[in-house]
């Protein structure tokens, strides 16, 4: 059995300056990799340190923005990457959680129908998954 490495990034977030934080998460996830890791775990809202203030600015779609950007840089490094980012979808901003891939972007809108990013499950609560 493969054992699983995760990695817990642990980041210095600039309010609302998401290329200044994509450049730190790049970085951490690069160095996860050549640590070992199979899976580096961002914080939450990691690209905009909860700037709710301007939420529908930093938002994105699931497969653009900062969720392509943080794609990328899994690609390139080979590495699983997991954290929330702000969704946009059908007008409204979400708090959703990503898992990305080398390969694809797949998410799950903990705020979706539950109210704003930041909203979402409670502790010990359970979402469903789907199995790829």
């Amino acid at each position: 059995m493969k054992t699983l490495i995760l990695a817990l990034a642990q980041i210095d977030l600039a309010l609302g300056n998401p290329a200044k934080n994509l450049e730190t998460a790049r970085a951490k996830i690069a160095e996860a990799k050549t640590r070992g890791a199979d899976v580096v775990v961002l914080p939450e809202l990691w690209s905009t340190a909860y700037d709710l203030e301007h939420a529908a600015t930093h938002a994105s779609a699931l497969d653009t923005g900062m969720f392509a950007a943080v794609a990328d840089a899994a690609r390139e490094n080979q590495i699983a990457v997991v954290g929330s980012l702000m969704e946009m979808l059908d007008g409204k901003v979400y708090n959703t959680a990503a898992f990305i891939d080398a390969r694809e972007i797949g998410g799950q809108g903990g705020g979706r129908g539950t109210g704003p990013p930041g909203a979402g499950l409670a502790a010990g609560a359970r979402a469903a998954a789907e199995e790829r």
